[in-house]
């Protein structure tokens, strides 16, 4: 937006390039187009003597810092750049460009005769968020009156805090239109048009960034109550979880400048319910859980570069303050993300993590790990309480959790022959004794899907039967 506001004050033709413009399949195809670019602006110079504001957005993904493992072609096109951005005022364009990590472009692009003065942009404070809420509010009739009113302004600077200028731009926009179709207050359409702009933005986000949202069945568990059993690890999570995050002692720690505790790690052999613990653990505080695992699809931006991790943490603490309440972020398979021996691509990423987990509490997130191998886990996070000091050890469930298991997972099935009672449960509960969570749904789920294929009913007989021949295996 600046870019374009500075070449309509100057009077000056503004072109764009990003890569989402230049990007292309063909290796030296990016290299090529920004070539081509410079070209018919310096031709057009040459003919007409007329200057060009040239922009670039999302630099760093262009002109990214050359290393030693960094691939061919992309280091062919920032020895493009470095060709084509050279004394460019002689050539016939000012150049600008707009980053969000200003260490990830290449430190010759940062040079004079290049793009060597750098300006530092940031979300605006209250007063200028006033003042824009201002100047937007005065383009419309019927909002104009509201341009004035200084308990109206402070109200949208504190809906706003920590947004973006062309947030509050679009925001407000997209609410004028909504009052004037639908015939709302337009105070109520601001909040409206926000809250879905924000549920749109983190949708995208997550999308790009390989986080999933979780999403709750309505037979899932509401609280770890229901959970049965598991009395140790719930103890655990009542006192480093739950009542750390009650907002009356929050505010006690930090009046009485404590620094808040990070986040717990869950440890155990696969299939002992860690996942399930953390999913009612969420649902239970309400907050919404945000689940980073590293073999999911599109996990090339989690573990890519540590950049790319720094922005999944600010994003989800804007999240917080934009919902007011704590986020939690979940990260399966821990040992993966931050590894006890981290391998040389990986350790500027660990590093960041170790960094970042630091201020997470103290930004809204409340930070939980899950790993079957916590000897694999690196030992400067698990060993700091402002990082994921507090390890709980999850085992098979004891006998109360899985009656409460089986209760969960079979109550008022609809192939059932027989309803079933706390007797069957129990039995059920008692020939299960040494498997895992995740051996007793997995066998429930083939003896039914089973039953299914059959066209037929099951009753209790056949379901400790199925039991009987998982303890005989």
């Amino acid at each position: 937006m600046t870019a374009r506001v500075l070449a309509r004050e100057l009077g000056l033709p503004f072109y764009e390039t990003k890569l989402s413009d230049v990007a292309s399949a063909y290796i030296h195809e990016v290299s090529r187009r920004i070539r081509q670019m410079a070209k018919q602006l310096n031709d057009k110079y040459a003919a007409t003597g007329e200057m060009s504001v040239w922009f670039f957005d999302e630099f760093d993904s262009l002109g990214e810092a050359r290393g030693d493992e960094t691939a061919s072609h992309k280091q062919e096109v920032t020895d493009t750049l470095l060709q084509e951005l050279n004394n460019p005022s002689s050539k016939g364009y000012i150049l600008i460009a707009a980053t969000n990590n200003l260490e990830g472009v290449d430190p010759a692009l940062r040079r004079r005769g290049r793009l060597g003065n750098w300006i530092a942009f940031s979300n605006p404070d209250k007063a200028a968020i006033k003042d824009v809420v201002r100047k937007e509010l005065v383009k419309t009739p019927f909002s104009k009156e509201l341009a004035d009113n200084n308990e109206f302004l402070e109200a949208a600077a504190k809906e706003f805090d920590g947004s973006s200028m062309s947030t509050i731009a679009s925001v407000l926009t997209d609410a004028k239109r909504m009052a004037i179709l639908d015939g709302k207050d337009f105070s109520e359409c601001i909040k409206e048009c926000f809250d879905d702009y924000n549920k749109r933005l983190m949708g995208e986000f997550c999308n790009k960034a390989g986080l999933e949202q979780h999403k709750y069945n309505e037979w899932d568990f509401k609280s770890l109550d229901e959970l049965g059993g598991m009395e140790e690890v719930k103890q655990a999570l009542e006192e480093n979880i739950i009542d750390i995050w009650r907002p009356e002692v929050r505010q006690a720690l930090i009046a009485n400048r404590r620094s808040l505790p990070g986040g717990v790690i869950l440890e155990g052999p696969p299939g002992t319910g860690k996942t399930t613990i953390v999913e009612t653990l969420a649902r239970q505080m309400d907050v919404p859980l945000y689940k980073m695992n590293y073999s999911q699809k599109g996990n090339e931006y989690i573990h890519g570069v540590a950049r790319n991790v720094t922005d999944i943490f600010n994003r989800l603490a804007l999240e917080a303050k934009i919902i007011k309440k704590p986020v939690m972020l979940f990260f399966d398979e821990a040992e993966k993300f931050f590894p006890r021996n981290a391998d040389r691509h990986q350790v500027e990423e660990v590093n960041t993590y170790k960094e970042l987990m630091n201020t997470a509490a103290a930004s809204g997130l409340i930070l939980v790990a899950a790993t079957n191998h916590i000897n694999l886990v690196n030992a400067e996070i698990i060993g700091n309480p402002r990082r994921m000091g507090t390890i709980i050890h999850c085992g098979n469930p004891d006998f109360n959790s899985r009656v409460n298991l089986f209760e969960k997972l079979l109550k008022d099935l609809p192939i059932l022959k027989e309803a079933l009672n706390e007797n069957h449960y129990q039995k059920l509960a008692k020939l299960s004794d040494g498997l895992s969570i995740g051996n007793i749904a997995d066998t429930i789920d083939k003896t039914i899907t089973q039953a299914i294929k059959k066209r037929k009913n099951i009753d209790s007989e056949t379901l400790m039967l199925a039991f009987v021949r998982k303890a005989v295996r």
